[in-house]
């Protein structure tokens, strides 16, 4: 489940990351950390909003610089799928 939730997010969000670290990428732990590009940041922070999909901040985590955000990989298959489908689908259309 962790590795094929890892996959998932790299298939929809990677594109939009300027570092993935954690599972999506290496497949070891149970989380993916992943840095949201400079230029995009507001627009993520709407599409979570609007997909009404809650992520942990870097802050929450320790990290100072902005964009940062842990997910992790552990839930279900399909919850996992459905939270990444949505985020990708209000992302595509803000930044049309």
């Amino acid at each position: 489940t962790m590795l094929s939730n890892g996959e998932v997010f790299k298939s929809f969000l990677g594109k939009y990351c300027e570092v993935i670290q954690g599972v999506s990428d290496t497949g070891i732990g149970m989380f993916t950390f992943f840095k949201i590009q400079n230029d995009i940041q507001e627009q993520f922070k709407k599409a979570l909003k609007i997909a009404k999909v809650s992520l942990v901040t870097g802050e929450a985590c320790g990290v100072l610089t902005s964009g940062w955000y842990r997910v992790n990989m552990c839930h279900y298959h399909e919850y996992t799928t459905q939270a990444i489908l949505a985020i990708n689908e209000q992302l595509t259309k803000l930044l049309k």
